[in-house]
């Protein structure tokens, strides 16, 4: 599978600020960047063509759960999306999320106070689109049963 070719043009994905590339494999390219809102340097691994989030895994996201910001992936690793908007009474926070998911699905995501802000979590993937789909549906479902108890 061909490795992206080099970024060219605007040098950003979502957050994060292109600064270099530093390295590139069978997979994907890595570079150097700064994630911008929290200021950081940082590793951002951009993978080849056929191994991101899927365009039909994106607009599900949009579809079932639309007050909920994410960064579009772009063919990232990982899959970010803030929580602390599903409820107004009683905010959700990323580690509050990610517990009841564990708890309830027995899914794993990454609290947002892994990367120095609780309100965002963090879904880690390298699996078929098969798997993917299974872990979004616990995920949507637990947002659904959030918003629920917020109309409550």
């Amino acid at each position: 599978m061909p490795a992206p070719a080099p970024l060219f043009g605007p040098r950003s994905l979502g957050d994060f600020q292109i600064v270099r590339e530093i390295g590139r494999g069978g997979m994907g390219v890595v570079y150097e960047a700064v994630q911008t809102t929290l200021n950081r340097r940082v590793a951002l691994k951009v993978l080849g063509p056929g191994l991101g989030l899927t365009p039909k895994a994106v607009d599900r996201f949009r579809r079932e759960a639309p007050g909920v910001e994410f960064v579009e992936p772009h063919g990232a690793f990982y899959f970010f999306f803030r929580v602390d908007g599903i409820r107004e009474k009683d905010p959700v926070t990323g580690s509050s999320f990610c517990e009841q998911l564990m708890k309830q699905e027995g899914v794993a995501l990454v609290p947002g106070g892994a990367f120095a802000d609780d309100r965002w979590v963090r879904l880690s993937y390298a699996v078929s689109d098969a798997e993917l789909e299974r872990a979004l549906d616990k995920i949507f479902g637990l947002i659904h049963r959030l918003a629920s108890a917020r109309a409550a």
